[in-house]
């Protein structure tokens, strides 16, 4: 289970990113989150790694158990609004994903390149 937290933009994809002050309890436990990495910039505040966080080990997984996130943090100058995902993920292989890419087949190198440019540039990708 990963916990996810970007900006609310929906202008653009949005890397992960944490609200300033984030405190995350699942089940009533705190979850541990990565270490804040200072900055090397004055006036800027030390920022947390763009990640998920694994919740697995503080989640229930069985249809009878109920589950709760509770999530705080402290408004920052900015006001930016943030949103939580909660995905159910599943670890695969090396080789099961080469051979699911494989079975999908190979798309044509005009398109690889448009996704380059457009994952490089940050606009909307093509259809």
């Amino acid at each position: 289970m990963q916990l996810r937290f970007c900006r609310l933009d929906s202008s653009s994809d949005q890397d992960d990113n944490f609200p300033s002050s984030i405190c995350v309890k699942v089940n009533g436990k705190t979850v541990q989150l990565p270490n804040l990495i200072p900055s090397n910039r004055p006036g800027v505040d030390p920022k947390r790694p763009s990640r998920p966080l694994n919740v697995t080990n503080y989640v229930k997984i069985s249809p009878l158990c109920t589950n709760t996130v509770h999530v705080t943090w402290m408004p920052d100058s900015s006001n930016t609004s943030h949103v939580l995902a909660l995905y159910l993920v599943k670890k695969v292989t090396s080789a099961e994903l080469l051979t699911r890419i494989k079975n999908k087949g190979a798309k044509p190198a005009d398109y690889t390149r448009g996704m380059s440019k457009c994952i490089f540039s940050k606009t909307t990708r093509p259809d």
